[in-house]
């Protein structure tokens, strides 16, 4: 006799920081023209859709045994529709449980998408009729585009990607040096009135994370120039400008004015000011500051598609594994722009 299946869900997204990738439940088709016929499957597969993963089991069991059926729904969006850009699809499994007990399985549906876009992403998941709720995790950043089917066989196939999704953010505790710009002032007839700060470290030893900043000059000897257009109160320009220093500090800096964003000999600007405050902070508590901020200034209205927790710990992980915080980043002034990674 067959017993009844219990299933618990959760879905992973295969993220990509830095491209959009697959948009489950849109399944676009591109129309090709005569100059298309002849071209390279493995180098256009993400140019339209990325892949349909399949539903596993946390843990294997071959007392269950599963049926799949996929299909794709063509019809036009509407009657003076000529071309068909997309699909919806329906990917729909029994399962079935040969053992002579009832068992409670939890299955992984992974996915491939975007925090971005994940409200459009997202699968539509339903058992027996019913919808459950599934705890979302997601994958960390996969250090490359995946623009062909291969780049996710070679990040899926050994199942390490998946495993680290569900482990735990890391927690970035360290002590920081924030420096906070505050109180600005430039004369009105400079619509590009600029403010900048320079100062020099030892790069081996110090670095700088940016927020709410326009332009940056770096070179080899360890010189910084940072800037950013003075906020009027008019303009779209954020208020919040943080510089963070991660290990030793500053040890003295200088604030200039310019004309416009050009930092140069020649078109410094008098009256130009701000208030910089220093205070001495965890890093992870800025960041979730930052986060907050830059949804409340760029987010169009818009709230975080999952809990404010789960993307700083994303910033977090990205940090870690491929961002300043990473022993493997070799290129120390890469990623030093916060708004880049979020």
């Amino acid at each position: 006799m067959k017993k009844q299946l219990v299933i618990n869900t959760c879905i992973v997204i295969v993220l990509g920081i830095c491209g959009a990738l697959l948009v489950q439940n849109l399944f676009s088709f591109a129309y090709n023209t005569a100059d298309d016929a002849d071209h390279n499957e493995s180098s256009t597969f993400m140019s339209y859709a990325g892949p349909l993963f399949p539903l596993t089991l946390s843990e294997a069991d071959n007392t269950i045994s599963a049926t799949r059926n996929i299909s794709y729904d063509f019809s036009l969006p509407n009657e003076d529709s000529i071309r068909v850009w997309g699909a919806d699809v329906q990917d729909s499994y029994t399962l079935t449980n040969s053992s002579t007990e009832e068992k409670a399985i939890e299955a992984i549906y992974p996915f491939a998408g975007s925090f971005n876009e994940l409200q459009e992403q997202m699968p539509v998941i339903s058992i027996n009729g019913r919808k459950p709720s599934p705890t979302l995790y997601a994958g960390g950043y996969p250090e490359r585009e995946l623009g062909t089917w291969e780049d996710y066989k070679s990040l899926l196939e050994d199942g390490h990607y998946q495993r680290e999704a569900f482990e735990s953010y890391p927690v970035l505790s360290q002590q920081v040096t924030v420096y906070s710009f505050s109180d600005f002032v430039a004369p009105a007839e400079y619509d590009a009135a600029t403010q900048a700060i320079s100062f020099t470290i030892d790069p081996a030893q110090t670095t700088v994370l940016l927020y709410g900043f326009n332009g940056m000059e770096i070179r080899e000897d360890g010189f910084r120039r940072y800037s950013y257009f003075v906020p009027d109160g008019k303009s779209m320009r954020s208020t919040t400008k943080l510089l963070i220093v991660i290990g030793e500090d500053l040890t003295a800096y200088t604030l200039q004015g310019y004309k416009n964003g050009a930092c140069e000999k020649g078109n410094e600007l008098q009256g130009v000011s701000a208030t910089v405050s220093r205070t001495e902070r965890v890093l992870s508590e800025v960041l979730d500051e930052i986060i907050s901020d830059f949804f409340a200034q760029y987010g169009d209205g818009k709230s975080l598609a999952v809990p404010q927790e789960m993307f700083l710990g994303a910033v977090s992980e990205f940090m870690v594994q491929a961002g300043v915080l990473s022993d493997l980043n070799c290129d120390r002034y890469q990623y030093t722009v916060i708004e880049d990674i979020i």
